[in-house]
């Protein structure tokens, strides 16, 4: 191989780990820290209190602030709903079935490698009784929740 190819090949090298480098360092910086997961989890549980007291109407526009415009929500094992939109129908129906609720949060556990959380929580519904209910929160690299998988025990006592 001739000298000239050589050195081509070798800067080309260097550029092409460059980039590898920094697509893996962007990647990570786009991971959130514990605080700002554990901040994002408190303020779902606070946007779940102030529906159960106050009605979905109430908290509509905190939806684009919260949730990405693509959120999927998996409820018990099956899909609820995959756009946004879905989301204040849903919580509207369950707030017509259960009337008003609280929530009393039991755990959040993190994993910011994944961008994720775990909730446990109790919800206390006026006319429909408590559910244990365990939610994994997935956010997206701005901190929105992109996704919720929950599922829901009733609880007796």
């Amino acid at each position: 191989m001739e000298k000239s190819h050589k050195i081509i090949i070798r800067k080309l090298s260097i550029v092409l780990c460059s980039l590898a480098f920094f697509a893996y360092a962007s990647s990570c910086f786009a991971l959130q820290t514990d605080e700002a997961l554990n901040a994002a989890a408190a303020r779902y549980i606070t946007f779940l209190n102030a529906v159960g007291k106050l009605g979905v109407k109430s908290q509509g526009n905190n939806l684009p602030a919260l949730f990405t415009s693509d959120l999927k929500k998996i409820m018990n094992g099956k899909l609820a709903f995959a756009s946004l939109d879905k989301f204040s129908p849903q919580l509207e129906s369950v707030y017509n079935a259960f009337g008003p609720w609280t929530i009393e949060n039991l755990d959040t556990i993190i994993s910011s490698q994944q961008n994720t959380c775990v909730v446990r929580y109790v919800l206390k519904s006026a006319q429909g009784g408590n559910f244990t209910t365990i939610g994994i929160l997935r956010f997206d690299d701005k901190g929105l929740i992109r996704e919720i998988n929950e599922v829901y025990n009733k609880f007796e006592g």
